[in-house]
């Protein structure tokens, strides 16, 4: 079983690209041994992340982070403040 990790992308809310944030959600997926389906199902659930906050966020710094832990993929949006603006979870297989 591997130990829970999570890695951090800080993006500008002025400039959120959605498919190089997907695509590094999918690829950090892969890394953690996440099959493809899961990380295509992370990649959704990105999109669904950020189209709901980005309406409801403040300009500033935005933090992604991605939660491995076993079998769970857990994203959390954060805004410049540290303020929690939405999460979304996929079981990974």
């Amino acid at each position: 079983m591997m130990e829970p990790q999570t890695i951090r992308m800080d993006i500008s809310s002025d400039d959120v690209f959605l498919p190089y944030i997907r695509q590094f959600v999918s690829d950090s997926s892969l890394a953690m041994g996440f099959d493809p389906r899961s990380a295509s199902l992370a990649e959704v659930e990105t999109n669904s992340l950020f189209s709901y906050a980005i309406d409801v966020i403040p300009s500033g710094i935005l933090r992604l982070e991605c939660r491995f832990e076993p079998s769970l993929l857990r994203l959390s949006l954060f805004d410049e403040g540290g303020n929690l603006c939405g999460t979304r979870e996929v079981v990974g297989l």
